[in-house]
Parts: structure tokens; C-alpha cells; sequence
């Protein structure tokens, strides 16, 4: 079970483990006599898991470091999630980058305050050439300017709660 501590003592027979290779030739000359494992995650996706080794000098696992290991179990795990959600949202951004990136047309994603966050290919060309759009200080600008001021407040009704412009927001 998630986060449960298993002692490899406990869930299998020693003679299984001490005779496979790996053991002989790595975990025992290092003085490991035992190993607590904690799973962390096991769907579709992801298997996390992390184990101890429990040196031979040590003694035997007690029921004390069993709790305290439970006490850590959902730290851990919450860890493990939190790296999962991180690559998700990495794994989108850089999904949503590449769609823009790929477009025909000049895409310039910017802030409140027109500052410039990205802008593909196709935008970074117009910046370039100062034709339609142009960047002073790192800031969007349209060149030439038609009706002065419109773009910097379509930008900031954009970025304020829709919920305040009603109709007009849409």
C-alpha cells in the first residue's frame, strides 16, 4: 500500500534475495543486511518508490523507525506529486510554445503592461522590421500608430477580470 513502511525481511523469504547476484556483488560487501521500501506513487503514469538500506551493524528494524517512517510517507509522497504537476505544467507550456511557434501568423504574447513575454518566429520577424509591430524597451508597439493609446487599452482589459467589462468584455 501507499506510503505503508515494508521491511524486505518481512515480505520475503531472505534465502530469495541473498542469493541473487545483485545482493552478492553490490548490497552485501556495503554491510546491507536489510532494506525499508515506502511506494509513493504506482498508477499509469508514475511508480515512486524509495528504499533504506539498513546496515548489518544497525540491528534489526524496530517498530519505532516503522512509525517514524509513516510520519515521513506523506511528505515524501507530497513531494512526488508536487515534481509530477511541475513536469505536467512544463510539459504544457512547452506543448502551448510549440503550437504558437508554428503558426503562420505573428503571435506576441504580453503583459499588463505591453512588455513583451514571447513572440514566435513569425512575430519576431515583424519586431525586426518594425513593420507592423515594433518593440521599444521591450514593450509592443504598433508602427505606425492609427488610433493611439487602442492597443494598450485592449491589452489591459484583456488582462483585468472579464467579469468587470460585461458585454464588452466578450
Amino acid at each position: 500500500p501507499l506510503e505503508e513502511p515494508m521491511v524486505a525481511s518481512s515480505v520475503r523469504a531472505r534465502h530469495l534475495w541473498e542469493s541473487n547476484r545483485f545482493y552478492l556483488e553490490w548490497v552485501k560487501p556495503q554491510g546491507v543486511d536489510d532494506e525499508v521500501a515506502l511506494l509513493l506513487a504506482n498508477d499509469r503514469t508514475t511508480n515512486a518508490n524509495i528504499g533504506f538500506g539498513c546496515h548489518e551493524a544497525r540491528g534489526p528494524v524496530e517498530p519505532e523507525t516503522i512509525a517514524d517512517l509513516r510520519l515521513l510517507a506523506p511528505h515524501l509522497r507530497r513531494a512526488v506529486n508536487i515534481g509530477r504537476l511541475l513536469d505536467m505544467t512544463t510539459n504544457a507550456a512547452a506543448t502551448f510554445e510549440a503550437a504558437l511557434a508554428a503558426m503562420g501568423s505573428g503571435a506576441v504574447l504580453v503583459n499588463a503592461d505591453m512588455k513583451i513575454v514571447y513572440a514566435n518566429p513569425v512575430a519576431q520577424r515583424m519586431l525586426a522590421d518594425g513593420d507592423p509591430i515594433r518593440a521599444t524597451a521591450g514593450r509592443l508597439e504598433l508602427a505606425p500608430v492609427l488610433v493611439p493609446q487602442q492597443l494598450e487599452i485592449a491589452v489591459a482589459a484583456a488582462a483585468d477580470a472579464e467579469v468587470k467589462f460585461g458585454r464588452r468584455g466578450i
